[in-house]
């Protein structure tokens, strides 16, 4: 007879395991198949302590798991944004695809690198599901006839930070005029 004996509070901060089958008898000269199913709290590295309590022995067999958890993984499409020919003043948009690749959600934040860039990203946080896909709206809204050259962002809490590089032409001026009226006076001359 042998059980897996129940894990220690204090360890559950770290992971949290169980075991299927949690108990059974062995035949002599047989083996039993446990499947354990191990979460883990925090990314990184990981040990836990599996104790077996076997009838006809003393002590519990210790099994020492190791793993290495992951946070959520995300994919972005593409790699590089660019915006031809945008007028200055005026807003272009353009799409960027995300996608999370991994089995848990994926909370993320996308910003860009310059603090006061023409660049703009909508929505600028969210939660992706598992094998979710989300569009992000990038606006450019130039203020200069410029190359303009900014990172977007894309941080995953408890996961990795995927870049895409934007890029964007912007032609005209920056100065305009309004409903300009000019009036002349009587004796020749501007009011």
């Amino acid at each position: 007879t042998w059980e897996v004996l129940e894990q220690e509070e204090i360890s559950k901060d770290v992971s949290v395991f169980s075991a299927d089958p949690s108990k059974g008898d062995i035949e002599p000269n047989q083996s039993q198949k446990i499947e354990v199913t191990l979460q883990g709290m925090k990314k990184g590295p990981l040990t836990a302590h599996l104790n077996i309590e076997v009838s006809s022995k003393g002590i519990p067999e210790k099994i020492i798991m190791t793993a290495e958890v992951l946070g959520p993984k995300i994919e972005v499409v593409p790699d590089l944004k660019v915006f031809p020919d945008v007028k200055v003043l005026t807003k272009s948009e353009a799409k960027i695809t995300v996608e999370n690749v991994s089995d848990i959600p994926a909370n993320y934040t996308a910003f860009t690198k310059e603090k006061n860039s023409v660049f703009h990203v909508d929505p600028r946080t969210g939660v992706l599901a598992p094998a979710e896909k989300k569009e992000l709206t990038i606006t450019c809204t130039p203020d200069d006839a410029q190359l303009f050259d900014d990172t977007l962002y894309i941080q995953v809490t408890d996961g990795e930070c995927k870049q895409t590089k934007l890029r964007a032409k912007a032609y005209g001026t920056s100065i305009c005029l309004k409903d300009f009226k000019s009036e002349i006076d009587e004796s020749g001359g501007n009011k």
